[in-house]
């Protein structure tokens, strides 16, 4: 399987109350990034009794094509136009790997579940995640 993956991410700016002296504010940010992947699945389903189990494992090698400065733009309360820059880490440019197991199950009654498993590996920071979700059919 071959794949791109590209999200976008807008934060809106805040600011924070309090002692005039200490109080300090973001201004708003916009994130984008394209992943290119290679990689293969395996999986198998099973029928029985009008339920079904569907089970995916999923390996693939995946790189960072395009990636936006991620510099963080705070800035005091009292000095609004002195604008504090913070880089924040963001992706490693080289390679890195990800693998996922997911498990739909779907009953009869029209009750659903999913759960995800992810790991991404030979990246400077690395991720893990567990995600489950409910259905239910109308």
């Amino acid at each position: 399987m071959i794949g791109l993956d590209y999200w976008r991410s807008r934060i809106s700016g805040y600011s924070e109350q309090g002692d005039s002296l200490l109080q300090m504010g973001a201004r708003g940010q916009q994130y984008e990034q394209l992943n290119a992947s290679l990689g293969g699945q395996i999986g198998k389903r099973i029928n029985s009794h009008g339920a079904s189990v569907k089970s995916l494992l999923r390996l693939t090698a995946e790189q960072v094509v395009t990636d936006s400065d991620r510099t963080l733009e705070s800035f005091q309360r009292n000095a609004p136009n002195f604008n504090i820059k913070t880089p924040v880490n963001g992706t490693d440019e080289r390679p890195f790997g990800r693998l996922s197991a997911q498990v739909d199950i779907h009953l009869p009654s029209g009750w659903g579940m999913n759960l995800n498993a992810m790991s991404t590996f030979g990246n400077r920071q690395d991720d893990r995640s567990i995600m489950a979700s409910f259905s239910y059919d109308l």
